[in-house]
């Protein structure tokens, strides 16, 4: 490939068709990528969509990275970084990325594994590696708001039930598509995160209060108050039927909430 980047770069138009030439093979590399992912994974974030379909999701996700990271070293050792190379291979990854319906659906899926388990054993240098080359592919997106649907319900379960491997490593994640699109495409991310403190503090206030009250739980009570403007929550809570024993402690939260922020007003989700 050197060879031909040297010999077809004398020719007037020879690298235009040495570019083309090989963006049609990318693309031919991607549409056989997205054939193979035959499988729709589930987009609910939970564990019920821990099963082939994610699978499939993970390995669409290796493969493309796999494909970026080989014309990647063909761009720094035949054609000499050129920039114009760098592009057109490029257009062929959007090309073909943005054929697959699924892409941005099987990126955060493909992070959502690597931050609940897939990092488990590396270090922060290969763990950056790992989201950068994945930002990547989501700079390629044309749905982004896709994205950001999928990967708001997938981060609400990991944050939710405690299955995140590293706090560092979801506000890298953050941080790479904040640079990439801009405060407004990740502040309610992050206000996520921020509901999440919030609420262990609020938590800590809550069980010093029942140790000098006379109003107590009859168990030991822990919930998490979100925003509902951040978190992806239904619009009608789900009917529950609720034991009295918790509908006892429902009532001393909320007393103890609202006493300290007036005018707000909770409502009790069972399904998140």
């Amino acid at each position: 490939l050197e060879r031909m980047y040297k010999l077809f770069g004398r020719v007037k138009t020879g690298s235009k068709e040495l570019q083309q030439g090989i963006s049609e093979y990318i693309k031919d590399c991607g549409k056989a990528i997205n054939t193979s992912a035959s499988v729709a994974p589930s987009a609910d974030g939970t564990e019920k969509g821990a099963g082939p379909g994610v699978a499939e999701a993970i390995r669409w996700v290796q493969d493309v990275l796999d494909l970026k990271d080989r014309f990647n070293d063909i761009l720094i050792n035949a054609f000499a970084r050129e920039k114009a190379f760098e592009t057109a291979f490029n257009a062929a990854f959007e090309t073909f990325i943005n054929k697959n319906p699924k892409a941005p659906e099987f990126i955060s899926l493909f992070i959502d594994d690597k931050l609940k388990k897939g990092f488990r054993g590396k270090s922060d240098d290969e763990v950056d590696t790992v989201l950068s080359k994945t930002t990547t592919l989501f700079r390629f997106l044309s749905d982004k708001d896709i994205f950001e649907r999928y990967y708001k319900q997938h981060l609400a379960n990991r944050l939710l039930h405690g299955r995140s491997l590293s706090d560092e490593a979801e506000r890298g994640m953050i941080t790479k598509l904040k640079i990439e699109c801009g405060f407004q495409f990740t502040s309610k991310l992050e206000g996520m995160f921020t509901d999440m403190k919030l609420s262990e503090d609020t938590m800590s206030d809550f069980k010093s209060a029942q140790d000098q009250a006379r109003a107590t739980t009859p168990f030991e009570l822990s919930t998490t108050v979100l925003t509902s403007t951040f978190w992806p929550v239904p619009s009608t809570p789900t009917p529950c039927n609720y034991p009295p024993e918790f509908l006892r402690a429902q009532e001393v939260f909320e007393r103890f909430y609202t006493s300290r922020h007036n005018g707000r007003k909770l409502t009790w989700h069972c399904t998140m």
